[in-house]
């Protein structure tokens, strides 16, 4: 082990890339690229950073995961083709990116609180709808400038 590396470092570094779903040579191939053989090589700093920039992928595919159920339930809600290629076509149109996977999470973000706000808009406008057609029923189909 490196000097002052802290085992609980060293755990939470094989735990976070355990959780990414990082195979063997993605693990070396990470640290590597700090210029050491070995994990227990790596200072504490070192397996900060390696952390985050772990975690940091996570987040990335939950944003991704997030965008991909709120844009296919928009399609769906708007009567389109929906599925996972064609929500993550429309996030790449949205976003301006040809890959899905290219999407910064910063970007993901923005999307997936657009559509969902799209999303809230839609199912405002049928309660609103539903309610005047209610309305309108029981009136029996008074003037369309008639408020309830």
């Amino acid at each position: 082990m490196a000097k002052g590396q802290s085992k609980a470092l060293l755990r939470a570094f094989h735990a976070a890339c355990g959780a990414a779903g990082m195979t063997t040579d993605d693990k070396k191939t990470l640290v590597a690229s700090y210029g050491v053989e070995s994990s227990t090589m790596l200072s504490d700093e070192q397996l900060r950073e390696a952390i985050r920039l772990v975690s940091g992928a996570n987040e990335g595919d939950k944003w991704r995961k997030r965008v991909i159920r709120v844009v296919d339930a928009y399609l769906r809600g708007m009567g389109h083709a929906a599925g996972v290629q064609a929500a993550k076509a429309v996030a790449c149109r949205a976003a301006g990116y040809e890959c899905f996977n290219k999407i910064p999470t910063g970007r993901l973000q923005n999307i997936y609180y657009a559509f969902l706000n799209k999303n809230r808009d839609m199912e405002a406008v049928e309660e609103m709808a539903q309610a005047q057609a209610w309305c309108m029923g029981l009136l029996g189909g008074a003037k369309k400038s008639t408020v309830c």
